[in-house]
């Protein structure tokens, strides 16, 4: 039982549910929306990754090309929205063509290296990849696929966590507990830090989210360029502005109590919404909420779905929130029906579930085009 009182809020009502394995003991680790937001993408401890409709919640296809534990994947979602990018620990890279549903390219070259990595990203121009290798970020050209950069001993310990702003910019954070916040494009070493922020706890999830997603937050005095998001090992959060020069200082959401653990963060009616979850003494999951960054305030709470904790949170345009977690599970999330109706009035429009792609339509949407020198390369 909780020794806390009972939460307090909006209920968000379970609107459907999805088992991602039928095998005893998989679980989600990941994911990310794809495809102009019309495809959700979820990796699991069985080394594979699944795709779902996100309209319809159907299964699509899943994709078995690592031969490691998955420890991050993304998309650039204006430059390749159908491209997937997904890193496995021994620093191997898969690129698979969601449209087509496998792996079109593979970075292999540093797999003999006996580097670990976490993370990578893609600058929002769609030309360049950032992978995390140990202590060091390496760029690729994913035009040519060839190394174009390295930044050596970035971290005093292996780096944990990489995302891009922009095109220009990137988060780190590492092992050693510290983020940096530095420019791709400075030559100069020296002169590339924005920011660095001793974090006290290792940062196991990082999400960038820029101005037009949480324009509530993001503001041109506070985060001209939006704000990188943070979870650590001690459930603790950090959400850090972003610009060059004077920007609003970092806040550290300090966890309330022993029972609450962070899940992550998700852009939500406007502003970012921080996703917590509530577990007992013995590791019982009990309920979620979504809570508003700048107010404080809970905007929706979510009970019922899952018998584990929680790893994932992802929203989209239209209010619906998707969280995965350690039973496997898959739960889609709505508002109350009146406060939907409430909300489309508000944005002058019906609802954008409506308006996204089905599975059938789902080729024809597609606008990316596979570069020439993308080729079926070697597994792992």
């Amino acid at each position: 039982m909780y020794a806390s009182a009972p939460v307090a809020g909006p209920p968000l009502q379970l609107q459907h549910s999805v088992k991602v394995s039928y095998d005893d003991g998989v679980y989600v680790l990941d994911g990310c929306l794809a495809n102009n937001e019309t495809m959700i993408a979820v990796s699991t401890s069985a080394q594979v990754i699944r795709c779902y409709d996100v309209r319809t919640t159907t299964h699509l296809f899943e994709m078995r090309d690592h031969t490691g534990p998955i420890r991050d994947m993304v998309v650039a979602p204006v430059a390749h929205p159908s491209l997937l990018f997904s890193v496995q620990e021994d620093t191997g890279v898969a690129v698979s063509d969601l449209r087509i549903g496998k792996a079109v390219h593979f970075l292999n070259e540093m797999c003999s290296m006996g580097l670990d990595s976490y993370s990578l990203s893609v600058s929002e121009d769609g030309a360049s990849l950032a992978l995390a290798a140990g202590k060091d970020i390496h760029f690729v050209d994913i035009r040519t696929w060839h190394s174009t950069r390295s930044i050596s001993e970035l971290h005093t310990d292996d780096i944990t966590r990489v995302r891009y702003c922009g095109s220009d910019a990137i988060c780190t954070a590492g092992e050693d507990q510290m983020v940096n916040v530095l420019s791709t494009t400075e030559p100069d070493e020296d002169e590339m830090m924005w920011n660095i922020i001793n974090c006290e706890e290792v940062v196991t999830r990082m999400q960038y989210f820029s101005p037009d997603r949480i324009p509530l937050l993001a503001t041109p005095e506070v985060a001209p360029r939006g704000v990188f998001a943070t979870v650590g090992s001690c459930e603790n959060a950090w959400v850090i502005p972003v610009g060059e020069g004077e920007v609003a200082r970092e806040k550290k959401l300090q966890r309330p109590n022993f029972e609450t653990y962070q899940v992550e963060f998700a852009p939500w009616l406007g502003t970012l919404g921080q996703v917590t979850g509530l577990k007992d003494e013995d590791g019982n999951a009990g309920p979620l909420l979504i809570t508003d960054v700048v107010s404080g305030g809970v905007m929706g709470v979510m009970n019922g779905a899952h018998q584990e904790v929680v790893r994932i949170a992802l929203s989209l345009p239209n209010g619906v929130l998707i969280t995965g977690g350690e039973d496997g599970m898959l739960a889609y999330w709505t508002q109350p029906q009146q406060q939907q109706q409430q909300r489309t009035a508000l944005d002058g429009g019906e609802d954008e579930m409506d308006n996204v792609s089905t599975t059938s339509s789902m080729k024809q949407r597609a606008r990316i085009s596979v570069p020439p020198s993308i080729k079926k390369g070697r597994p792992y």
